[in-house]
């Protein structure tokens, strides 16, 4: 929490103004430490980890009324998030203690998340994002293709979305990621006169972080908050000419070996297709997914786009689902097939893609 400094005027015997500030950030530091010491003395802290500022090791005894730290250690951040260490058992205890989520839940058993780079999690072939990180000092690249058909009863449209790349960067810490993504697209309409249109040229920039925020604990969920933007760098007509920032909560549930519960629920800025006016498109999604063997997954998934304030653009439903087989631990090769349950919109699409990581 940050703290306003005020222009302060010295009056008769008031303090000159340095040392009204000194007092006040000696008076913050005091607070701050009383507040820091009171989260490491407190078992049920909702911040359990935040950033591998809690002792990493710390053996609880029971007294008479309450149970009591007997070896406690503060770890810092820069030693949590270092690099290879020259001793070997101090690096595997930096490596167990290291958060892979910023946060845990207060009520909850799970201390911490499971690495994250211990396995490819992929955000495709599906629209619902995944809640976990690729873990620092992962780099994973997400490509694809998509062909989609439309038709209205008076025109038809076929396009065509490739490469559809997702850069995600792992970095300073497990839970956060960096994710960069751009695509090209081209397509033609054909009305039913016999008019035809045809587009192509590169879509704007996409920029965004994820935070892995907790780890899944019984029935409370794993969960992560993707700030993003699309930034106008796109050609003419497929660009939206300024900055479109929205937010999207991912969160989901393990149910068993076998069966897994996500969804998403996004709010982002967008402009109407015709008249160009702002508005916020709401989106949410579900998806249940299947481990068919140990390389094979599948999955089922519905979404909606819900615009709010749009003049024209219209609410889509869509189904689709997929399979992906996990070639080794760094490749995963995806296969996806939709259709629209909207009047407007694509009635159905097809798509495939590959995720590597390094």
């Amino acid at each position: 929490m940050g703290m306003a400094l005020s222009p302060a005027v010295n009056h008769g015997g008031a303090p000159p103004v340095d040392k009204q500030i000194i007092c006040r950030c000696f008076r913050s530091m005091q607070l701050a430490i009383a507040l820091l010491v009171t989260l490491l003395a407190t078992e049920r802290c909702s911040f359990g980890q935040l950033a591998g500022l809690l002792p990493t090791e710390s053996r609880l005894v029971p007294t008479e009324s309450r149970l009591v730290p007997t070896e406690s250690r503060l770890v810092p951040v820069v030693n949590t998030l270092s690099g290879p260490d020259k001793d070997s058992d101090e690096q595997q205890e930096k490596e167990c203690c290291r958060p892979t989520t910023l946060f845990q839940w207060s009520y909850g058993t799970v201390t911490n998340g499971p690495d994250p780079s211990a396995t490819l999690n992929s955000d495709r072939p599906d629209f619902t994002e995944s809640a976990v990180t690729v873990g620092q000092g992962i780099t994973q690249w997400e490509l694809g293709y998509t062909y989609s058909f439309s038709n209205d009863g008076t025109s038809q449209l076929r396009s065509h979305s490739y490469p559809e790349s997702l850069l995600r960067a792992g970095m300073l810490a497990d839970w956060f990621e960096l994710r960069v993504g751009w695509n090209y697209a081209s397509g033609a309409s054909k009305t039913l006169g016999g008019g035809q249109e045809s587009y192509h040229g590169s879509e704007d920039l996409y920029l965004g972080v994820k935070l892995a925020l907790t780890p899944q604990d019984g029935i409370l969920p794993a969960m992560a908050l993707i700030p993003q933007t699309m930034v106008p760098v796109g050609s003419g007509g497929l660009s939206a000419g300024e900055c479109l920032p929205g937010v999207n909560w991912t969160y989901s549930w393990d149910l068993s070996d076998r069966w897994s519960l996500a969804g998403q629920t996004q709010i982002n800025r967008a402009l109407d297709t015709v008249t160009n006016r702002p508005f916020l498109d709401f989106s949410q999604s579900a998806s249940i997914g299947l481990s068919i063997t140990e390389r094979i997954g599948g999955y089922f998934e519905w979404y909606c786009m819900v615009p709010d304030g749009a003049d024209v653009d219209p609410t889509l439903h869509f189904i689709n689902g997929g399979m992906t087989y996990l070639v080794n631990d760094y490749l995963q090769l995806d296969w996806r097939v939709g259709h629209g349950l909207s009047a407007v919109g694509d009635d159905y699409f097809a798509g495939s893609g590959l995720v590597f990581r390094y």
